[in-house]
């Protein structure tokens, strides 16, 4: 065994992510093991590998199949969680016949963290987690949440397709916070290929600031936006900000050219879009007139229709050559940002479908208004040819 054990150790060397190898037989009886992480600690051999692993390695159809154990604690790695990769040893007169197996422990905990530390760099005010498709952690930088701890998710972000990714503000800890989760679409550990698949979700997230009374910022439809004390005359933009149930969002004011009243909007019954609600009249002056599609936000943005209310509004926005109508529960006001006040969204410049980029940080902080990025609005309606032309003889228009 000591040639065996001198071969293990000098494979062991070249593949620095990895603990431990070791070899066993059909009975899956450990003969030989090298790379123990902790002085003193037990070679294992002589003691068995687990049952159903060993039933998997016995039935790996060819040499180039391989067997990976789930996310567990393991006397393998110190009794550490982590994946083992098993493959078959076959008889050198008949490659039919398995006569025992081959084992590697990756070092997840280092390997895993430094993934994580390396994607965050010194941002103090962010945390990263590697978790499964149950939301359990494999790994993550905020020590309140160990390894085998479940991360607070949304159930829609651990349903998320392979490389698929999305962000969305968020309440976590008790802070305003963006939330990036991303999933595996197939890497070393992460495969979806050679008959071995583990989805693991990579998940970002970014303190804004606590939470204010009654749980959110914009549940209080009479808050304020204060103005900033160092903001540079003359520096930032203005913001038409406005309220979809209790999110404050914004679109930049230059685009907002007029706010009517919703009952003004006559239903129109063309057409299946759901986005696509009616049309409304803008008055020119001297008689004239034009009608406008008025869309609601809401299923443009993945979510169920909204029903208006009594104080709904219908703000009238211009983009490159553009008109149309969006529905929206509440005008607020038209504050004044400056750019060092906005903070972008991850992961939203892989997704053309993402309509809120961007994150405006109000009130030191203590205010989160989302902000519409009209230019995807309009590339959306037009790809999609949701915008269509208003055609004054065509439309089925009824009374509001």
């Amino acid at each position: 065994m000591d040639g065996i054990n001198k071969v293990l150790e000098y494979i062991n060397s070249l593949y620095t992510v990895y603990t431990r190898i070791f070899l066993y037989d059909r009975d899956g009886v450990i003969l030989a093991t090298t790379g123990c992480s902790n002085a003193g600690a037990p070679s294992l051999v002589g003691e068995h590998v687990d049952a159903a692993c060993l039933a998997s390695v016995l039935r790996l159809a060819d040499d180039q199949r391989y067997h990976v154990s789930a996310f567990a604690p393991t006397a393998l790695h110190d009794g550490n969680p982590t994946y083992v990769y098993h493959a078959a040893l076959r008889d050198t007169n008949d490659a039919r016949k398995i006569v025992g197996g081959i084992g590697i422990v990756f070092d997840s905990a280092p390997e895993f963290l430094n993934m994580l530390k390396a994607g965050l760099g010194e941002r103090s005010n962010m945390s990263a987690f590697f978790v499964d498709r149950n939301g359990a952690i494999l790994s993550g930088t905020d020590p309140h949440y160990p390894i085998g701890s479940r991360l607070p998710l949304e159930h829609d972000l651990l349903k998320l397709a392979n490389g698929d990714n999305v962000s969305r503000i968020t309440v976590h800890d008790d802070q305003y916070a963006i939330v990036g989760c991303s999933v595996s679409s197939g890497n070393r550990e992460f495969k979806v290929a050679d008959g071995y698949q583990e989805d693991v979700i990579a998940v970002v997230i970014e303190s804004l600031g606590a939470v204010v009374e009654n749980g959110s910022a914009a549940a209080d439809r009479n808050v304020g936006v204060q103005p900033e004390p160092l903001m540079e005359h003359g520096s930032g933009r203005d913001y038409a900000a406005f309220y979809r149930g209790k999110n404050l969002m914004a679109i930049d004011a230059a685009c907002v050219r007029q706010a009517l009243p919703f009952t003004e909007m006559l239903p129109a019954s063309m057409g299946s879009r759901r986005e696509r609600i009616g049309l409304i009249n803008l008055e020119h002056g001297a008689g004239n007139s034009e009608f406008i599609w008025v869309f609601d936000l809401a299923p443009l943005m993945g979510e169920s229709p909204r029903v208006a209310g009594t104080g709904s509004q219908v703000i009238v926005v211009a983009y490159d050559g553009h008109i149309i109508g969006l529905l929206v529960d509440e005008l607020h006001a038209v504050p004044h940002f400056g750019a060092l006040q906005i903070t972008q969204m991850p992961f939203t410049q892989r997704s053309s479908s993402v309509l809120v980029t961007q994150v405006i940080k109000a009130n030191q902080g203590a205010l989160l208004v989302q902000l519409l990025d009209l230019e995807r609005v309009f590339r959306l309606l037009l790809d999609q040819e949701i915008l269509i032309p208003v055609e004054p003889a065509e439309p089925m228009l009824s009374a509001a």
